[in-house]
């Protein structure tokens, strides 16, 4: 599931989550956008932020079969550090 709240509406719409994506450049640096959020005190105070369950994603905005596939990959590599739990 993808959403795009504003930043207000962060503590109503992610209070729940067990975990939370976020997008990143194929370089894996953060976008201005997306670092603005990051650095929100509404987005720290978040359980799933408190409960360092937040796993950045490369290749959000595939457009192609192949593109589809980096993200996938990219997917495995952010999650992969819950195989370890």
């Amino acid at each position: 599931m993808s959403e795009y709240p504003s930043i207000e509406e962060l503590p109503s719409a992610f209070a729940e989550a067990d975990a939370i994506t976020y997008s990143v450049n194929p370089d894996g640096s953060v976008p201005e956008g997306v670092k603005y959020v990051l650095d929100h005190k509404l987005w720290k105070n978040l359980p799933a932020v408190k409960a360092g369950r937040t796993y950045p994603i490369r290749y959000t905005e595939a457009a192609t079969y192949r593109q589809a596939m980096m993200t996938l990959d990219a997917i495995d590599e952010s999650f992969a550090p819950l195989l370890k739990q």
